[in-house]
């Protein structure tokens, strides 16, 4: 087994790969934050279901009940999408509010930290595994 084909090691790609580009869009926001009209945006939080869904080991429930339904996700996890209800609005139409967006950043920040952390710790368990030292 290579650790390309662990469900792990994409879910965790995956997941580093949506946190970079929302890194970019919320950096975005700030740097407009002084133009006039420029409505803040954030991805599409990534859809865990939608996630294992797309996984080549795919896990086939049973439906023990007519009432259970299987619903349909988003075929696009990163689609940017504007913040709906925006904290305040400026003068000039700007929805960009620096401490909010900040906040995110760090949020993201400390996300990202976490899941290189956790694919450090799996790439070294794999080697080890296969009689590697580290």
């Amino acid at each position: 087994m290579s650790l390309q084909s662990s469900t792990l090691f994409s879910m965790l790609h995956e997941r580093i790969d949506w946190l970079s580009q929302r890194q970019q869009v919320l950096s975005q926001n700030v740097a407009n934050a002084n133009t006039a009209g420029y409505v803040a945006k954030d991805l599409k939080p990534l859809d865990f279901r939608l996630t294992l869904r797309n996984q080549s080991s795919h896990v086939v429930l049973d439906r023990t009940d007519t009432s259970h339904r299987f619903g349909r996700g988003d075929s696009n996890p990163y689609r940017e999408m504007k913040i709906r209800t925006p904290y305040e609005v400026s003068l000039s139409g700007n929805t960009v509010t620096l401490e909010q967006q900040m906040a995110k950043v760090a949020a993201n920040q400390a996300d990202y930290q976490l899941a290189s952390r956790i694919f450090t710790k799996y790439t070294k368990m794999h080697a080890i595994v296969l009689g590697g030292k580290f």
